[in-house]
């Protein structure tokens, strides 16, 4: 075969070939082997962008420093950092060592954090003075603090996206401040107001460093419009009204406010506020705009503001979301199988059995918990507050939904979520589980050989068991999960230990890479 097609004709087709079978290949004959080891480094780079692993054209150098944890600094060549990433994605999958690498006791309690991977640090919100900080990932220092204390209320959000943090000032404007190491060398002209410049004006005199932020710029909704959330998603920041679903989008490299538009919404809108705010999730991605409130799941064109899937319904009713799904589609949480376990790791594996089709049970009668789109914007994750997963796969071609839609029911009550486009990790019933969603033909792991719960499988062979925060009776406090993160190879999750007359924050990570 070799000889019938020309070098870089083979090298194209191997370009489309998964890494996992790419060292089979190079041992089926001594030609092979030999043009493996000519053309070594354009096969496994070619491997790592059909994966995603790198972006077309990025040195390794880049692809390998990009990363909170250091399991790949001293990576040199395509071929170990693909096979390093298999390794990786079978850890997630169960079949590998992993375990908690730390657990930082944190001075304050983190309301919401956020990992900046290419330094290494974790940007968070806390209750005490001083709001917003940085500390690092590995020892918990403190490295910067809002210069002006930041005076925001504990529930106000923030997000992070390429080296820019963005936070509220107030109901109609956010503040974006970036990384001081990256103001020499950005391509960006910072655009700080009054009020940002005297804020940093007695830090000015400190030298850029790792975690220090510097203002940038501020954004300002069209009066009367309140900005109740947003998402930030580099280099657009959405922000929307709950009242009337008007949205604003920024680009925060000019501070130009780019469009807006006035999301379509159902006549009949119930919420109660007893639940909590209105809006749970909001995400954004080229093509769609997605709001997810406890009773309204809605996926809108981003050019126009119609809607491309939406759904409004009182609790009691939340099913009829999806009123062609049966219980024989459905898959559950099975039994652990212990004989999988890795000696050392703390991750156990689940199976996936179908619903018993006696079952009657609903996990959907308290209303969304959150949804997600998929970064390449195909996808859609939807997660209810019983544990529910819905998994829809081109939700966007509403032809033949029935035969794509994959559901695991999790039967607990779900508080925090978090998704990659990758895996799903929840805090569903005092357990952390995470899913990984393996059916993609660019998968790192080869698919699963055969469907589970007929037709109607979810696309994973198993579910990974991470860690346990029931509450030991012999020490007389509450363990709670308030927030989590995913990232390549890990979860970090924060939680707090409520002992009578005490809240101990506790900042854990679960490291996927450590024994690659």
């Amino acid at each position: 075969m070799l000889s019938a097609f020309p070098p870089e004709v083979v090298l194209n087709i191997l370009g489309f070939l998964p890494a996992y079978s790419l060292p089979a290949l190079e041992c089926a004959s001594s030609a092979w082997k030999h043009f493996f080891d000519i053309h070594q480094s354009i096969i496994y780079q070619s491997a790592a962008t059909f994966h995603g692993i790198a972006s077309p054209g990025s040195p390794i150098e880049d692809v390998a420093r990009a990363h909170i944890s250091p399991w790949l600094d001293n990576v040199t060549n395509w071929k170990d950092l693909c096979r390093k990433y298999i390794v990786l994605e079978k850890s997630w999958a169960g079949k590998g060592v992993t375990e908690i690498t730390f657990g930082l006791d944190m001075a304050a309690w983190i309301s919401a954090f956020k990992l900046d991977e290419e330094q290494r640090t974790i940007i968070c919100t806390t209750r005490d003075e001083g709001w917003l900080k940085v500390i690092c990932a590995k020892t918990g220092d403190l490295l910067w603090d809002h210069p002006a204390g930041l005076d925001a209320p504990v529930s106000a959000q923030f997000d992070y996206s390429h080296g820019f943090i963005a936070f509220p000032r107030n109901a109609m404007q956010v503040e974006i401040w970036q990384r001081s190491t990256d103001y020499a060398t950005s391509s960006f002209t910072p655009a700080p107001d009054a009020d940002q410049t005297t804020a940093w004006q007695p830090y000015a005199h400190i030298p850029a460093a790792r975690g220090h932020y510097r203002p940038f710029t501020v954004l300002s909704s069209l009066s009367p419009n309140l900005i109740d959330a947003f998402r930030f998603v580099f280099p657009y920041l959405l922000g929307i009204s709950e009242m009337d679903y008007f949205v604003s989008i920024w680009d925060v490299t000019t501070a130009a406010l780019v469009q807006t538009l006035t999301l379509t919404t159902p006549e009949h809108d119930f919420h109660d506020p007893r639940f909590g705010p209105r809006i749970r999730s909001l995400d954004m991605t080229q093509e769609h705009i997605l709001v997810c409130s406890i009773t309204r799941l809605g996926i809108y064109c981003r050019k126009t503001g119609e809607a491309v899937f939406q759904s409004s319904i009182p609790p009691s009713n939340i099913d009829s979301l999806f009123p062609h799904v049966t219980s024989s589609m459905e898959c559950v949480l099975g039994r652990p199988l212990a004989w999988l376990k890795m000696p050392g790791s703390i991750v156990t594996s689940y199976d996936i059995r179908p619903r018993d089709p006696n079952d009657q049970s609903s996990s959907m009668q308290n209303g969304f918990r959150a949804a997600h789109l998929s970064p390449c914007g195909n996808n859609l994750v939807v997660i209810s507050s019983h544990g529910r997963v819905y998994y829809i796969p081109s939700f966007s071609n509403s032809s033949d939904m029935r035969s794509r839609i994959r559901i695991v029911d999790m039967e607990g009550d779900t508080t925090v979520t978090a998704f990659d486009g990758k895996r799903v990790a929840l805090y569903s019933g005092s357990e952390l589980y995470c899913i990984s969603l393996n059916d993609s033909p660019t998968a790192v792991l080869p698919p699963r050989s055969q469907p589970i719960c007929h037709s109607f499988g979810f696309p994973s062979t198993s579910i990974q068991h991470i860690a346990s925060f029931s509450s030991p009776t012999e020490y007389n406090h509450n363990i709670y999960v308030t927030s989590v993160q995913l990232t390549s190879t890990s979860l970090w999750v924060h939680s707090f230990i409520h002992s009578p007359g005490r809240r101990v924050p506790r900042l854990h990570c679960v490291d996927f890479s450590r024994h690659i």
